[in-house]
């Protein structure tokens, strides 16, 4: 999961990094004739114009997908949608080999089939779902035989973050961490 997250996230940055970034010019005929300090002090003005124009015109990266390489398709296919709570949308593969999860408005989770063997992930890196109410999300991991921990480790303990948001953590079928909280928008 590292790996592929990682990637994503860091494409998806790269190419903001990149479109803000504007090709230096070539210095004209009459630039190069002139004395290194003036074209020094010229460079500088481009590069304050460039930058300041970037920021006007940048818009953020936003998370497209987090992808996850699972052992077995059908469990996590199930464990995702009954114990999380998602709903599956179309994926453009049609493989058998691929599910998707809308967890945003223009974000996804995608799991893929094929890891050989369940792997240990460490707890920091984690996907994080927030829930109307922690202590219903507890019923539905005590009814399907699932342990939970907090974030030290103590078994079936929540969590209470400095800011009052209760977490709590436990593993997917091949052992990727969730984090659950209670940081859920309050509706009106």
């Amino acid at each position: 999961m590292r790996k592929i997250f990682t990637c994503c996230l860091t494409a998806g940055l790269l190419t903001s990094q990149l479109s803000a970034q504007t090709a230096p010019s070539q210095p004209s005929i009459e630039q190069q004739k002139q004395p290194i300090e003036k074209q020094k002090q010229a460079a500088g003005q481009s590069q304050k114009q460039s930058s300041t124009s970037t920021k006007t015109s940048h818009q953020p990266s936003m998370l497209n997908h987090i992808a996850l390489y699972v052992t077995d398709l059908r469990t996590s296919t199930e464990f995702y949608t009954t114990i999380i709570g998602l709903d599956s949308i179309p994926e453009p593969f049609h493989d058998g080999l691929h599910t998707w999860f809308r967890i945003g408005p223009h974000s996804q989770l995608h799991l893929i089939q094929g890891a050989t063997a369940k792997t240990e992930h460490n707890k920091n890196n984690h996907t994080c779902f927030s829930v109307p109410s922690i202590n219903d999300f507890i019923v539905r991991l005590q009814q399907h035989v699932i342990p939970y921990e907090n974030w030290a480790g103590e078994k079936n303990a929540v969590t209470r973050r400095p800011d009052g948001i209760h977490q709590l953590w436990f593993r997917d079928p091949d052992g990727y961490w969730i984090e659950i909280n209670d940081d859920y928008p309050k509706i009106p």
